[in-house]
C-alpha cells in the first residue's frame, strides 16, 4: 500500500511551504496557491515522490494510499489485524479516509482516491467524538501516546 501523503503539523503554513519546497525541491501542487490554502500539498518539481501536506490543525501522520472503498477496507482490517486500532475521529460525512493508530500509538490515515465514496466512514461521521476535537483521540479508552 503506498504512501498518498505525509502530513507535517506546522504553525506558519507561509513560512513552512517556502522552507520545505525550498529544502526538498518541491513546489505546490497543481491549483495551490499556499496563500491562504487551509492545507498546502507540496510535490516534487521532477520525478516521482511523496506529496507532503502541511497542516495547521492535524498531528504529524501518514496517509495510506487505497484505490477504492472496498480494497481500504480489506486494508484496514489487515492493519487491524498487525496491530493497529481504530481512533475516534469527528470525520465529515462522505471523507475518504479512516483513522487508525498503530501499535504504539502513532495516528495515520487509510484514504480512497479523491472521487471515491466510502460508506463507512460516512457511518463513522456519526461516532460520538466531541465536536470540538482538534486533534487525535485514542479509540476504546486507551491513550494517545506521542
Amino acid at each position: 500500500m503506498p504512501i498518498d501523503s505525509i502530513v507535517l503539523h506546522v504553525r506558519d503554513l507561509q513560512r513552512m511551504t517556502r522552507f520545505w519546497s525550498d529544502a526538498l525541491g518541491y513546489r505546490l501542487r497543481e491549483g495551490g496557491t499556499g496563500e491562504g490554502d487551509a492545507s498546502p500539498v507540496l510535490v516534487p518539481e521532477r520525478g516521482p515522490g511523496v506529496p507532503l501536506t502541511l497542516d495547521t490543525d492535524d498531528t504529524t501522520h501518514l496517509d495510506l494510499r487505497t484505490g477504492s472503498a472496498a480494497e481500504q477496507q480489506a486494508e484496514v482490517e489487515r492493519l487491524i489485524s498487525l496491530g493497529a486500532r481504530r481512533l475516534a475521529w469527528d470525520l465529515e460525512p462522505g471523507a475518504t479516509h479512516v483513522v487508525l493508530a498503530d501499535p504504539e500509538g502513532n495516528p495515520f490515515c487509510v484514504v480512497v482516491d479523491a472521487g471515491v465514496q466510502n460508506p463507512e466512514t460516512d457511518r463513522r461521521a456519526q461516532l460520538e467524538a466531541p465536536a470540538a476535537l482538534r486533534g487525535w483521540q485514542a479509540g476504546e479508552g486507551e491513550p494517545l501516546h506521542g
